[in-house]
C-alpha cells in the first residue's frame, strides 16, 4: 500500500498552507492538470459518497426521487431567466463548436440545473394534480474560477441538487425551509460541525430566488463557509419557462418553484472544522473507515499460528460492530503506519502485537485526542461502539463551544474597528439597517460581508453596527470562503 509521509505545517503558522498539506496528506484531494479542476484522492471519493449514502436518504424523506438531466445546456434555453443568466453569466464554460462546426444554439456546461429542469417540468405540469414536484440528482457542476482552492473553489465539483413545485406560497416557504433544516441536522448530527442557519439579503440572494436561506459554519480561522443553501424562486422560473396548469378557478396558474443543494465544499468545512496539526481528523458517523486494524508483523509474529488466529478472530469481532474498518497487516514499522493512519484521519487506531497477545488485550488510540485505551479482546465490540459514539459527541461539543466563543456582538462601527485591527478574520454577531449601500460599503471598505440574518436571533440590537440607524434585524458579518 502507499504510506504517506507528508509533514503538516502547523495552522497558526500559515492555515492556508496547513489546509492544503491535510487535505493532501489526508488523500482527500490533489490539484489537477486540468486548470481550476481538482482530482478526488481515494479517501475524498469516499468521503462524497459515504455523504451521498447518508443524506440522500434524508431528500427522500421529504418526498423526492432521483432523476439524472444532462450536463450541456443550450443557450437558447438557459437565457430564458435573465436575472439568472445575469448571475451566472461570468462563470460559464461555453462550447461553441462541435466537430468543427459552430453551433447555432451554443451550448454551456452546467453551472447549475434549473434551466434544465424547469424546461423538463413544463411538459410535465398540466394540472394542478400534477404537483408537487419534487425532483433531486447527483451530479458534476462547471464553474469558472479564477482563483482555486482544493474542495472550496474549483471549476468542476460535484453535488446534489433538489427542484420543486408547488401550489401554494405557504407550502413552498415551508418546503424551502424544511430542506433546509435537513442540511442543519446533517451537518451537526452526521458531520459535527454547528451551523447557523439564516436568510441571505437581498444582495446575496441567488440569481433570481425571491428568498434564499443559508446554513453557515465558522471556521477555526474566523472566515465564515456557506454550506448548503436553500432557494425560493417564486414564479419567474415558471412563467419564464412556460409551467403553468389550470388554477381552482380554471385560469392559468403557475407554481412556486425553488431549489436547495450542497457540494463538495461541505468536505472543505469537514477538513477545517476538526482537523489539527498533525493532520485529518474526520467524524466517526462521516469517516469512510471508523477504525484500522495495525497488526505489528515482526519476527514474534510473522510466522506465529496463533497469532495470526487472534487476528481473525478481531477481524471477526469488527464485522461484528458493523463498524466501518480496514486492516494493515503489513510489515512496515509500527511508528510508519501510525504516521500514516494518523493523517487519514481514522477514528480509533488499533494496535495488536506480540505484546497485546500475551496480555489478552487490544490497543485503541483515539485520533481527536491521542489518548490510548487498552482493553480486553473479549470486549473490543462493546467498546468501540462506546468509543465512536463518544469521540462523535466530544468533536461536535469542542465545535460548538468554539463558535459559541468566538462569535463577537458588536454594537458600533468603532468597537468593530477595533477588534478587525486585532484580528485579522473576526466572526461578528451585528444590529442591522438591512440597506444594500450600507452592505456595499461593508464589503468595498472593510472586506466584510453579511452572511446571513440567523432565523433564531439570540441578541437583540437597537441600532445598526455600520450606519447608526434604526436596526432592522440580527445578523452574522464575517468574511467568507
Amino acid at each position: 500500500m502507499r504510506y504517506v509521509d507528508t509533514r503538516i505545517p502547523s495552522q497558526n503558522e500559515d492555515y492556508s498552507a496547513w489546509y492544503h498539506a491535510v487535505v493532501k496528506a489526508g488523500m482527500i484531494a490533489k490539484q489537477s492538470p486540468v486548470p481550476g479542476c481538482q482530482i478526488l484522492e481515494e479517501n475524498g471519493a469516499d468521503l462524497w459518497k459515504e455523504i451521498e449514502r447518508q443524506f440522500d436518504p434524508m431528500i427522500r424523506n421529504l418526498g423526492y426521487r432521483n432523476k439524472s438531466w444532462p450536463a450541456l445546456i443550450p443557450m437558447s434555453i438557459f437565457m430564458k431567466e435573465q436575472d439568472h443568466i445575469d448571475g451566472f453569466s461570468p462563470e460559464l464554460a461555453m462550447i461553441p463548436k462541435l466537430k468543427g462546426r459552430e453551433l447555432d444554439d451554443q451550448l454551456c456546461l452546467r453551472p447549475t440545473s434549473e434551466t434544465v429542469i424547469y424546461d423538463d417540468m413544463a411538459g410535465v405540469v398540466q394540472s394542478a394534480k400534477d404537483l408537487p414536484i419534487k425532483w433531486n440528482q447527483w451530479c458534476d457542476v462547471w464553474r469558472v474560477e479564477m482563483r482555486t482552492k482544493l474542495l472550496l473553489r474549483t471549476f468542476q465539483f460535484s453535488w446534489h441538487e433538489s427542484h420543486w413545485a408547488m401550489e401554494r406560497h405557504d407550502d413552498a416557504l415551508q418546503h424551502t425551509l424544511d430542506a433546509l433544516n435537513k442540511y442543519k441536522v446533517f451537518c451537526q448530527e452526521v458531520l459535527a460541525i454547528p451551523v447557523i442557519d439564516g436568510e441571505k439579503s437581498e444582495r446575496e440572494r441567488f440569481a433570481g430566488a425571491d428568498k434564499t436561506f443559508t446554513i453557515e459554519a465558522r471556521m477555526p480561522d474566523g472566515k465564515a463557509l456557506q454550506a448548503g443553501t436553500s432557494h425560493l424562486m417564486g414564479k419567474g422560473f415558471a412563467d419564464a419557462y412556460g409551467i403553468s396548469f389550470a388554477g381552482r378557478d380554471g385560469e392559468p396558474c403557475s407554481p412556486f418553484t425553488g431549489s436547495w443543494g450542497m457540494s463538495t465544499r461541505i468536505m472543505g468545512a469537514i477538513v477545517m472544522t476538526h482537523s489539527d496539526d498533525r493532520g485529518l481528523v474526520l467524524p466517526p458517523r462521516i469517516s469512510p473507515y471508523q477504525v484500522v486494524l495495525m497488526v505489528v508483523q515482526d519476527s514474534q509474529t510473522q510466522d506465529c499460528s496463533a497469532f495470526q488466529k487472534k487476528v481473525q478472530d478481531i477481524k471477526q469481532a469488527l464485522e461484528k460492530s458493523s463498524a466501518r474498518f480496514t486492516i494493515d497487516d503489513t510489515d512496515e514499522r509500527l511508528g510508519k503506519k501510525q504516521f500514516h493512519w494518523e493523517k487519514q484521519g481514522v477514528p480509533i487506531r488499533i494496535v495488536y502485537g506480540a505484546n497485546e497477545m500475551q496480555d489478552g488485550t487490544v490497543t485503541l488510540i483515539r485520533r481527536d485526542t491521542g489518548a490510548k485505551l487498552v482493553v480486553a479482546e473479549h470486549s473490543l465490540q462493546e467498546e468501540l461502539q462506546t468509543l465512536l459514539i463518544e469521540i462523535q459527541k466530544d468533536l461536535l461539543s469542542k465545535a460548538s463551544k468554539r463558535l459559541s466563543q468566538e462569535t463577537v456582538s458588536i454594537s458600533t462601527l468603532k468597537d468593530f474597528e477595533t477588534a478587525i485591527e486585532s484580528q485579522e478574520n473576526g466572526f461578528f454577531s451585528v444590529g442591522w439597517c438591512d440597506e444594500v449601500e450600507a452592505e456595499l460599503h461593508l464589503k468595498e471598505r472593510y472586506g466584510y460581508t453579511i452572511r446571513c440574518y440567523p432565523l433564531n436571533p439570540e441578541t437583540s440590537f437597537s441600532r445598526c453596527f455600520l450606519t447608526g440607524k434604526p436596526s432592522k434585524t440580527q445578523a452574522i458579518v464575517a468574511k467568507a470562503y
